[in-house]
Formats: structure tokens, sequence, C-alpha cells
């Protein structure tokens, strides 16, 4: 059987101004089966080699908040709605 799957690239953006991110994850949802999961990276290192001059817990406090988000509409099928983009 083949199933269509949407993703999306999660992204760490912590000053809108320059439009620079770093990508931090990723998020599979397939509408037909209500699948949703994602995947979030802990690379810290990372994130400070693309900007060293932030501060470590502005993002660390950022991957809890959209965690804690993402987990609640992966157990919460409902909500999963509110993570798609408009249109899809």
């Amino acid at each position: 059987m083949k199933l269509t799957c949407n993703y999306a690239v999660a992204h760490f953006l912590p000053y809108a101004v320059t439009e620079e991110f770093v990508n931090i994850g990723v998020i599979l949802h397939c509408r037909e089966t209500g699948y949703l999961d994602f995947r979030l990276a802990h690379r810290w290192g990372r994130v400070m080699r693309f900007f060293p001059e932030l501060d470590g817990t502005l993002y660390r406090e950022a991957l809890r908040l959209f965690r804690t988000d993402l987990q609640s509409a992966v157990q919460n099928p409902g909500a999963s709605r509110q993570l798609l983009m408009p249109g899809q």
C-alpha cells in the first residue's frame, strides 16, 4: 500500500530581522492514517556555530516549548490540524 505523507522541516530562527535559521528537526504527517510524528535535534554545538552570540537558554527553552506542543499534537490527533500550513 502506498501512502502520501507530508513533511515539514523545523527551523530555529532566533533573529527574524536577518531571516537566518538552522534546521532543528522534521515533522511527518499522513492524512490518510492520521499518523503524526517528529524528530528534533539536540545538537546545541551546531546551533552555536550558526549563532555564537546567542544565549543558550533561549534555544533550550524554544526547543522545550516546541517539543511540548508537538507531543501534545501527537497525543491528541485533533490538535494535529494546528500544525498544518493553511490550505493543506
